[in-house]
């Protein structure tokens, strides 16, 4: 199946508005200062008239929602506008065959499968849409059908065509374009009820930590300029991870990193692919230096000397 002819199933035309647009993302690099090479995933608005997407042979990847069009294509929280398909990941695998049919089937790895679910346009532009749209994944990930990791108004996910790190290149394996749905018809029709521990939007939990708008930390400030965050819940925000060449799956580049007394008391920074003590909250502060972003060096070094001489009392 071609992408281009996939897009126009899950994105029909007559129900896009002109404010907004379906977003696509694929694989590409630059060399930095330091002669490395760093791989990333560039972001494009998708038309039916887009060059390129049938015709280039790379991992293409698209949004699950439409995004607001502005000066650049962005996949935040903050622009996604209507989510038209809920995915369950890693069906095979990780999770077991939901009891309705989806819209498609695409193999992703062998004996790997994503099942899409088309639906009515959602509005996740608001904090209660958002969440209720991710507290739909994962109460689908409680129910064992879907991968713990596949969540938010924000995702990206493979289409047809992607390459895997094994080569494999992910095909469509079953295709129903008529099957659509409400979404929450469709989580009755699953039985599954949305889980009410999911993200809450854009803001942490209620009195428990600090409000993402009120947060006072020059690093989660220089990762929005720098366009890197790409998601938020209520303990993270989503950035792109400077490791992602490491990853297991590598196109899924994504880390977390916890602003300032935002998710817990302090900074914290998660990778969720398991880079070890090599890759913490410490080397990822080292990182954004490097990049020209803020220093936090002399604070670290404090609290460490500090930790150091408590733990010998």
């Amino acid at each position: 199946m071609k992408r281009s002819d996939f897009m126009k199933a899950i994105f029909p035309a007559d129900l896009l508005e002109r404010s907004e647009s379906p977003l696509v993302s694929y694989p590409a690099s630059f060399v930095n200062d330091e002669g490395t090479t760093v791989n990333y995933y560039k972001q494009q608005y998708w038309s039916p008239r887009m060059r390129g997407l049938d015709n280039r042979d790379e991992g293409w990847l698209y949004c699950v929602s439409t995004v607001a069009r502005g000066d650049k294509p962005r996949r935040r929280l903050a622009d996604v506008r209507a989510a038209f398909v809920l995915p369950c990941d890693d069906v095979g695998t990780k999770a077991i065959k939901p009891p309705v049919t989806p819209s498609y089937i695409l193999e992703t790895s062998p004996g790997n499968h994503q099942w899409g679910y088309m639906i009515d346009p959602f509005d996740v532009s608001t904090p209660e849409g958002a969440s209720y749209y991710d507290a739909c994944l994962l109460g689908l990930a409680q129910a064992g059908y879907n991968d713990f990791g596949c969540r938010s108004a924000s995702r990206v996910i493979k289409m047809p065509g992607a390459v895997h790190h094994s080569g494999f290149i992910t095909c469509v394996a079953e295709w129903y374009p008529d099957h659509v749905w409400d979404l929450k018809e469709l989580m009755d029709e699953l039985e599954v009820t949305p889980s009410a521990g999911a993200r809450s939007g854009f803001r942490s939990s209620p009195g428990r930590h600090v409000a993402l708008e009120d947060v006072s930390d020059p690093i989660y400030d220089w990762l929005v300029r720098e366009d890197l965050v790409h998601g938020i819940s209520s303990d993270w925000v989503e950035v792109a991870c400077p490791w992602a060449d490491l990853h297991s799956e590598p196109d899924n580049n994504m880390a977390g990193y916890s602003p300032l007394d935002y998710g817990s008391e302090g900074r914290g920074f998660n990778c969720f692919h398991s880079h070890g003590d090599d890759h913490g909250l410490v080397q990822f502060l080292a990182w954004v230096e490097r990049q020209d972003g803020p220093s936090l060096d002399n604070t670290f070094t404090r609290l460490k000397n500090i930790r150091k001489a408590l733990s010998n009392v």
